[in-house]
């Protein structure tokens, strides 16, 4: 039977002792503190170890109560750190993170402990330490603003987290410290030129499965993360649809996949992942990062693609994210459809993502230079409703309703479309080009047609 011992203290704030019995050491000793509803215990093999444990956690509760400034002390960058990443680390947590997240902050991590000190304590962490490790990565190791940044955001996170929920009497240092200006943001979105020339290069990979990766990647704007753990299970090829059900924003969510798409998976034969062998699927790496199975293969194909085309831009596996939202909003869709593709809680985010060609900025300026002008054949830019269909032989077809007998085939849609306008351009020159109807008017005949509008400017 075990009995009790009480460890007295000043404040009249007691822990208790409990001689236990365990199956594997023998005998040991069980310190138990109640706070309120809160109890907190743990077992020793010595008594002595378990009295000074139980007064050093009584102290710190204290300091809690108090607020006593000490209290941080105490507690070492590398404790806080351990702390943080159990929370981020556990699923279900509010504080949880993406695999690839957590892999990207333990970087971070080993490079603010090892300037900062891992036994250093929080209360040592202020704002002329941070601004001098800001200094030191940006101008001694070099980093990229990019890079730092992310570093101070973590100990920011960190130092918050610690004030708010942990209770620590802590401030946060960073808002004292001025941070890195944020790097340009990227914005390259490729031509269907250069779509076309990738996809070329890519089919003639030896990976066989790089093709059908890039291809859905590039017609359904998902992240590689998410392309390159595509299931069986999560692809419905008759309906022409996947879902994603692990994604950033916590939600799943289904993308309509293309016929393209659905032909190229249909070749890969398996009975569960599309990308991932069962080798794979053990490696931690790729079980973090699972597109970088395919980082060598993209590496070789865009190095000869830059061979034969030396202006050919240095694009990332994310960049054809880009180029999918912008030539979904360039054919017409509304960028709140754009935004639930490519899984954006917010349209502001799918705005960075896309970018409008110059082509397109173009014309749409164009259809207001009448704006205080008489109309007159000079300055009418006249705007035609067109559908756009895909052949079975490839082909794509471009037809205006407006204008009896007009179809115009080609073998991309950028050169069908430019096909369609070189035709139009003429008519308008030879004055045989009838006024456009009301462009709310026109609607798909067959179900592989889509609306396209064509603007003109008289030459």
């Amino acid at each position: 039977m075990s009995v009790p011992q009480i460890v007295p203290k000043k404040n009249h704030l007691m822990a208790t002792i409990v001689k236990v019995y365990r199956k594997q050491k023998g005998i040991g000793w069980q310190a138990i503190i109640r706070r309120g509803e809160a109890k907190y215990k743990r077992t020793f093999t010595r008594k002595p170890d378990a009295e000074r444990w139980a007064a050093e956690q009584e102290d710190i509760l204290d300091m809690k109560i108090t607020q006593d400034p000490r209290l941080t002390q105490k507690v070492t960058l590398a404790e806080a750190f351990d702390k943080y990443f159990q929370m981020i680390e556990s699923e279900g947590s509010p504080y949880y993170n993406q695999p690839t997240t957590q892999d990207r902050k333990q970087r971070a991590r080993k490079n603010l402990e090892r300037i900062l000190g891992k036994e250093t304590s929080l209360a040592e962490i202020t704002s002329d330490k941070v601004a001098a490790y800001r200094d030191e990565r940006l101008a001694v190791d070099g980093r990229g603003t990019s890079t730092v940044r992310n570093e101070l955001s973590l100990l920011s996170t960190m130092m918050t987290v610690a004030r708010t929920e942990w209770r620590l009497p802590v401030k946060n240092p960073l808002d004292d410290v001025r941070r890195p200006a944020p790097p340009p943001g990227r914005e390259i979105s490729l031509t269907e030129m250069q779509i076309e020339t990738v996809l070329d290069e890519y089919r003639k990979s030896s990976n066989r499965k790089l093709y059908p990766f890039v291809l859905l990647l590039l017609h359904t704007g998902a992240r590689a993360s998410e392309a390159a753990t595509r299931r069986v299970a999560d692809v419905d090829l008759q309906a022409k649809e996947t879902i994603i059900r692990k994604t950033k924003s916590g939600k799943p969510r289904k993308i309509p996949i293309t016929d393209a798409v659905r032909d190229a998976l249909q070749q890969i034969e398996t009975d569960d992942y599309y990308f991932l062998s069962k080798e794979q699927l053990k490696n931690r790496r790729y079980q973090q990062r699972p597109a970088t199975i395919f980082q060598n293969s993209w590496e070789n194909a865009l190095q000869r693609v830059k061979k034969k085309h030396p202006d050919f831009p240095a694009i990332t596996l994310h960049d054809l994210r880009h180029t999918a939202g912008t030539h979904l909003l360039e054919a017409g869709a509304d960028i709140r459809t754009v935004a639930d593709i490519l899984g954006h809680a917010d349209i502001r985010m799918t705005a960075r993502y896309t970018h409008p060609s110059d082509s397109r900025k173009k014309a749409a300026v164009e259809r207001i230079q009448h704006l205080g002008l008489k109309p007159s054949a000079e300055t009418v830019v006249p705007t035609y409703a067109a559908l756009l269909a895909t052949l079975e032989t490839g082909e794509y077809q471009i037809r205006v309703p407006d204008i009896a007998e007009t179809e115009v085939r080609g073998k991309g849609i950028a050169n069908t479309l430019r096909n369609a306008e070189e035709l139009l351009a003429a008519l308008l020159a030879e004055k045989q080009l009838p006024a456009p109807s009301s462009l709310d008017y026109i609607f798909a005949t067959e179900k592989k047609e889509e609306e396209i509008l064509i603007t003109l400017t008289p030459r």
